[in-house]
């Protein structure tokens, strides 16, 4: 095609040339013979013919030049395409590469978001060991960012605190001082603006990686629902903190407690699932049933645990028996109706009363502690090969991680006895290691059910 394109262009310009100089010749012989026979004004139309010679030859050259024009992209894709075909390896590889270099750039910022929320997850805890919860009576998202800043605003927000956390003030800090108010309200203004902070951080990431080109066409609709998760999380732990503003109520709403904190934790493994998507290599994937099964049923337990575990800091029901191994002296605690001088009936004798909920949550630990060594004995079984080694390990930290927890809770209703109101004490410290294992318990199992969520036909046990 070259060739030919380019005989055509020297073609045009040697014809060209030609023509010219036979139309030169031409009219030198026209001119001698009108000049011999006395005819006047020749030079006139030897003009004219050399002017319509020359548009002729740029006519030529035009299209000829436009032909190079498509010959050499036409060149430049063909050998894009050879090198693509005689080199497949070396470019699919070069391909994927760049791919992988963006995918994990955008595992790395969900890893970090991860670890934010499991601190923002903590803050909560401490502010509700520390009965911090109702000392921030507004809900500002963007002017709450700013702490008070003087005198006069700092005892703006404790009046505030006295009339609407009436309930709380009057029966449980009626003796605070302003300097006793602040040291509830760093709590609850750390716990918030850490989550503000999270939110920043993942929606900078997301609009930093969107124009970049990292996050293909499968990751948009992901990152928005984690938005929306990350969004209603928030609209309930405010709803939370409404439930106690009143005079009769000295903490929130249990039951809203543990609703904004399995909301958290739903938020918490959809991002974990999300970067374990672009870390984990679809071939370190398996699929055992047996272990599926028992991984399925470790974590439909475990999420009954953690919400058992939000009444248990709601209800502040560790104090209430902190014995073991047995209930107050009890196996099986005998009066559910009553616990001081509140009355309970039906099911709220094991959803609200501490010492029914207490007895729940022991009995669930138990349960999760058996199924946990079920599921270790099945693991070392039919994943000792060393292909199965990502998946042998992941079982072991799940197993290890139970283990750690249940001793956690041993020893932090032991501890609950040794309360210091108004102190971080050793409780305090028990009870938060005890939520932070209790949540990397939690991304171990669901690191499991990803590992063994291959095609069926894989492996079978």
């Amino acid at each position: 095609m070259f060739v030919i394109v380019a005989f055509v262009a020297g073609s045009s310009y040697l014809g060209g040339g030609f023509f010219m100089r036979c139309g030169t010749h031409t009219k030198v012989k026209q001119g001698n013979q009108a000049n011999a026979h006395g005819y006047g004004n020749v030079m006139g139309g030897t003009q004219g013919e050399e002017v319509l010679f020359e548009k002729r030859w740029q006519r030529y050259a035009a299209i000829a030049a436009y032909f190079c024009g498509v010959c050499e992209r036409n060149m430049n894709r063909d050998i894009m395409a050879t090198m693509e075909a005689t080199q497949p390896t070396a470019y699919t590889g070069l391909k994927a590469q760049k791919q992988q270099k963006k995918r994990k750039a955008v595992a790395i910022w969900l890893v970090a978001g991860v670890i934010m929320l499991m601190i923002q997850i903590l803050l909560g805890g401490a502010t509700r060991l520390t009965g911090s919860g109702l000392s921030i009576t507004e809900w500002k998202p963007i002017h709450g960012a700013v702490p008070p800043l003087n005198q006069a605003q700092w005892q703006e927000e404790f009046e505030n605190y006295k009339v609407k956390a009436s309930g709380q003030y009057q029966y449980e800090n009626s003796d605070f001082t302003l300097s006793d108010f602040k040291g509830i309200y760093w709590w609850e203004w750390s716990h918030r603006e850490w989550a503000r902070l999270v939110g920043v951080v993942f929606l900078i990431g997301f609009i930093y990686f969107l124009a970049r080109g990292y996050l293909s066409k499968d990751m948009v609709a992901p990152l928005v629902i984690l938005f929306i998760l990350g969004a209603l999380q928030g609209a309930i732990g405010w709803i939370m903190v409404q439930s106690g503003l009143n005079p009769d109520d000295v903490r929130v709403s249990h039951i809203k407690l543990a609703l904004h904190f399995l909301a958290a934790l739903v938020l918490l493994a959809y991002t974990y699932i999300f970067a374990l998507k672009l870390l984990a290599a679809e071939g370190q994937k398996q699929s055992f049933p047996a272990l599926n099964r028992l991984s399925w049923i470790l974590l439909v337990l475990l999420s009954v645990q953690l919400c058992f575990g939000a009444f248990m800091a709601g209800l502040r029901a560790g104090p209430a028996a902190p014995t073991w191994p047995t209930v107050n002296g009890e196996w099986i605690p005998g009066n559910l109706s009553q616990y001081g001088n509140q009355q309970y009936s039906g099911i709220d004798r094991h959803i609200s009363n501490p010492i029914g909920v207490q007895y729940i949550h022991r009995t669930l630990a138990y349960l999760i502690f058996g199924f946990a060594i079920a599921r270790f004995i099945v693991n070392q079984k039919v994943a000792g090969r060393p292909e199965f080694r990502l998946l042998r390990r992941a079982g072991r930290a799940t197993f290890l991680l139970t283990c750690l927890q249940v001793l956690l809770g041993i020893f932090t209703v032991l501890s609950a006895k040794n309360i210091i109101p108004q102190h971080f004490g050793q409780y305090e410290w028990l009870a938060l290691a005890h939520q932070a294992v209790a949540m990397c318990l939690l991304l171990a199992i669901v690191t499991d059910l990803y590992l063994l969520n291959a095609k069926r036909g894989v492996v079978a046990v």
